[in-house]
């Protein structure tokens, strides 16, 4: 079995645009991504996606007026996640983000990093209420 050759990251910071935001991807980091279920016999839980983008020059944070992204570093947003292996792209995950957790190891922004968590659409139906006048 063969890895994938490459990994694309983009988000829709504007609506219908999506940006290729891969070049701050943190591949060393790792990704997590969860959908379905673990057993046959469990429930099928919400999708879930966490990966990590580097953030040295602040782009992904949502009060930096500097960034190209402002104002629209914010939950919500749509995210996917694609691979390509053998010359054929694949989808690995389409949700929103639900979290920009800003991580500052060092005392200046150097290596500084954030982490995305998104949901898919079971997740979002999962938040919503149900009102009933019954």
């Amino acid at each position: 079995m063969s890895v994938f050759t490459s990994a694309t990251v983009e988000i829709e910071f504007t609506a219908g645009v999506w940006t290729d935001v891969s070049a701050y991807y943190a591949l060393e980091r790792g990704i997590t991504i969860r959908q379905g279920r673990a057993t046959e016999f469990d429930e099928v839980s919400a999708g879930m996606l966490r990966l990590t983008l580097r953030n040295d020059d602040g782009r992904f944070m949502p009060d930096n007026t500097g960034s190209p992204h402002y104002p629209n570093v914010i939950e919500g947003k749509r995210i996917r996640f694609k691979v390509t292996k053998a010359g054929v792209t694949y989808t690995r995950f389409y949700g929103w983000i639900q979290s920009w957790e800003p991580d500052f190891p060092t005392a200046n922004t150097t290596g500084a990093t954030v982490l995305v968590t998104a949901t898919d659409a079971l997740g979002l139906l999962a938040q919503r209420k149900l009102r009933s006048n019954w």
